[in-house]
């Protein structure tokens, strides 16, 4: 495992990072779990990201148990806030209430006094900006998180926000996650030069394209927060306007072909692309194997040069 500086600060994170998140009706067992997070482990990972949104709490807890046996120092946990978590009307958001409420649950539900990253999983327009920022501020300074991050903020958001901590002489965020995967580019306008710009490391999800760069049809990674019925259908709707269509295809089969001609994997191809960029931090699998992890893994026993990453670059 090779591991990189977060951002602006010190901390050090894996290259792969493990996800606790999972599709809507998926089930693993804790068991199943609790041997895909210690290949993980083993293997180097030293990053788990987390959010209490994810089966409302739910793999919180089990994380929570599953990583009670391991050196707290030697963990980089991560978790996140934002989306409802009840019917209650102050129980989501980026207010002061909900930072503090939120991040207490966390904390109980991960027992450990303190994470090592807490992050804004959405914008909020409806609180004010210096709101959150001494929020955070407060929580660093009680110790109760290290540092702290946003998720999907756009570039106007993100030069606010670091005129305001500096305004305030507050500390400013860390890092910034972004769904970057060879079909989606989009980071590269702006988003990747302007994290590097204010000092956030990038921690990219969704490396396979919904599991579409891996197997080639949507439903091969995992991912989700627990939709509806409704919003599943326009979930997988969207997949499949954006990655199964005559573009798409070809593009996979010119990756089909680089990955037998080098003997890697489209997921081994795809992780070593998105890690290419200097402004990634780190990649966050979504894997829900222990088979997966190890296959993506054998991406560190192979060498990548220039000329593959290019090939890569060119696919779309």
């Amino acid at each position: 495992m090779r591991y990189r500086r977060l951002g602006h600060s010190g901390l050090r994170v894996s290259e792969v990072a493990l996800g606790g998140f999972f599709k809507d009706g998926y089930e693993l067992s804790e068991w199943s779990l609790a041997q895909l997070t210690g290949e993980a482990l083993e293997r180097g990972v030293n990053l788990i990201d987390l959010a209490d949104i994810y089966h409302q709490g739910k793999v919180e807890s089990v994380y929570g148990k599953l990583l009670s046996s391991y050196p707290r120092h030697q963990l980089v946990i991560a978790t996140k806030c934002f989306w409802p978590m009840s019917q209650g009307i102050n129980d989501r958001g980026l207010s002061r209430k909900h930072l503090v409420e939120s991040l207490h649950g966390s904390l109980k539900r991960l027992n450990t006094d303190y994470v090592d990253l807490f992050m804004c999983q959405a914008e909020d327009l409806e609180t004010p900006l210096e709101e959150t920022v001494r929020a955070m501020s407060d929580l660093i300074r009680q110790g109760k998180t290290l540092y702290w991050g946003v998720c999907g903020w756009s570039v106007k958001r993100l030069l606010q926000l670091n005129a305001l901590c500096e305004q305030l002489n507050a500390p400013k965020p860390i890092a910034q996650q972004l769904a970057y995967n060879l079909f989606d580019r989009y980071p590269e306008r702006e988003q990747l030069s302007m994290c590097a710009h204010l000092g956030l490391g990038v921690m990219t999800w969704s490396p396979f394209a919904g599991g579409v760069l891996a197997q080639g049809e949507i439903g091969g990674e995992s991912g989700g927060i627990g939709l509806n019925a409704q919003l599943k259908r326009a979930e997988q709707e969207m997949l499949e306007s954006r990655y199964l269509n005559a573009n798409a295809a070809d593009s996979l089969s010119r990756l089909e072909a680089i990955s037998k001609e080098y003997g890697l994997t489209k997921a081994q191809l795809s992780l070593a692309w998105a890690l290419r960029r200097s402004e990634v931090s780190s990649v966050i699998l979504g894997v829900s194997s222990l088979e997966q992890l190890q296959e993506n893994l054998k991406l560190y026993e192979h060498s990548v040069d220039a000329a593959l990453l290019s090939r890569l670059d060119n696919i779309i």
